[in-house]
């Protein structure tokens, strides 16, 4: 038992390690809001960007409603067949390449609100994660907050 009970224990410690997580931060470049991370450019799998309060965004043509009524203002998949066709820097609104038009999982961008505070969750992959908290302020800045 006290074996079984160990394997089961370093299968899971194993299993966990190969996981990797890394930061987003959100920019303001040219204009258009990007996210970068602090894994360099690596593949974009799938985004999320989702406010913490503030309204409900009006759902569109194609929305996921269920993620729309979770304050989600954009989200979507690649299709993990496609080549890393999306990468570091992320521009925030453009529908991800390799990604189904319509279905579960898909939000089109909404117009982001000045002062809510928003997460942005990025997949590269089976086991890599990342996530980072901005804000944008009245005046256009952005800011990266703490997690």
């Amino acid at each position: 038992m006290k074996t079984r009970a160990l394997f089961a224990l370093l299968a899971c410690a194993m299993l966990s390690a190969c996981d990797y997580r890394y930061h987003v931060d959100a920019v303001l470049r040219n204009g258009a809001l990007q996210f970068t991370s602090d894994w360099g450019t690596r593949c974009v799998r799938a985004v999320w960007v989702q406010a913490q309060s503030g309204p409900v965004p009006a759902s569109g043509p194609g929305d996921d409603a269920s993620l729309v009524a979770q304050r989600v203002y954009w989200a979507g998949r690649a299709d993990y067949e496609i080549d890393c066709a999306n990468t570091f820097p992320l521009r925030y609104g453009p529908r991800l390449l390799g990604e189904a038009v319509t279905g579960p999982g898909r939000v089109s961008a909404k117009a982001l609100l000045p002062d809510i505070i928003y997460d942005i969750r990025t997949n590269t992959g089976p086991k890599g994660f990342g996530s980072g908290r901005f804000v944008i302020r009245r005046s256009g800045r952005v800011e990266n907050l703490p997690q």
